[in-house]
């Protein structure tokens, strides 16, 4: 008689030290010392301490960016 074992569990997807920052201009954007292409998205580490400066809130409401 065969005995199953159990399927065994796939590995937690890490998640990235910082937040993900999605550009949805046509323009390059340099956020926190990470450049981001048009449309395109990265992670930035810092995003806890420059998330409240002005041009990041104004981008933010604006739409410039997407977290």
């Amino acid at each position: 008689m065969a005995v199953k074992t159990p399927a065994a569990k796939q590995p937690a997807m890490e998640q990235p030290a910082g937040n993900v920052v999605r550009n949805l201009t046509a323009q390059t954007l340099a956020i926190g010392g990470v450049t981001i292409a048009p449309g395109g998205e990265a992670v930035i580490d810092n995003w806890d301490a420059i998330k409240s400066t002005p041009v990041i809130m104004a981008w933010l409401n604006a739409g410039v960016i997407a977290v």
